[in-house]
Parts: C-alpha cells; structure tokens; sequence
C-alpha cells in the first residue's frame, strides 16, 4: 500500500528530519471526494503525522506552513482533511489554522465504522 502511495500522481509529501532522522511528515494530494462542497480548486491534507517523542517541538507547525505554501503556490483555494470525531487534540491543531468542520464522512478502521470530520481552510493568495 505504502509503494502505490509514494507513485501515485498528484501527491506530494513533505519530510520532516532531526540531524538525518526522520520524525513526521505530511502529505497532499489531488482529490475529488468534496467537489460537491468546495467548488473551487481543492488539495487535500490526508496524512500529517508527528512521532510521539517529537510532538511539542513546532514540527507539525512547519508541516503544516509546507502544506499552506505548496497549496498557495499551486493556487488552490482550498485545503481540506478528514479527522477522527473523537481526535480532540488533532482538531484544535486545525482550528488553530483556521480550519472549520465543513461535514462528515463514514471511515472504516476494519469492521468498525468510524465518522470522520471534515475540515476546510481557505487559502489567501
């Protein structure tokens, strides 16, 4: 699954490293599962991960500034993910970023329906 997610057209990722360890990293992609709420040009955030022992040290803060600058100079209006309801502490690093809850979706984690948020933020040119 990780090497058709590496090749797949319209993905970026974006690779953030201590000394030559890498330690989170986040990934954009080409997406048309909301055109029906975001009308214009979307990317979506799918994957922003940060290792536990590495969390607090503004690595997801540039993960995220990585993200907002490659949407903005791709000129997408903008950037959408999906998270976990029950994410408290993922959701409020979104809001952070001016994210809101623009809907819901049903994710399957094995036999277990779980709804996941989804949030938007639109991106300034």
């Amino acid at each position: 699954k990780l090497a058709n997610e590496l090749t797949e057209s319209g993905s970026r990722y974006f690779i953030a490293e201590e000394g030559t360890e890498p330690v989170g990293y986040a990934r954009v992609r080409l997406s048309d599962e909301v055109k029906d709420h975001l009308t214009e040009s979307a990317l979506e955030l799918q994957r922003i991960y940060v290792d536990g022992a590495h969390q607090g040290k503004k690595i997801g803060v540039n993960l995220m500034k990585a993200c907002l600058d490659y949407a903005r100079q791709h000129k997408f209006r903008w950037l959408w993910l999906g998270v976990w309801e029950k994410n408290f502490k993922a959701q409020k690093f979104y809001r952070q970023w001016g994210f809101e809850k623009f809907g819901e979706h049903i994710f399957q984690m094995g036999d277990d329906p779980q709804t996941d948020w989804l949030m938007k933020k639109r991106i300034d040119t």
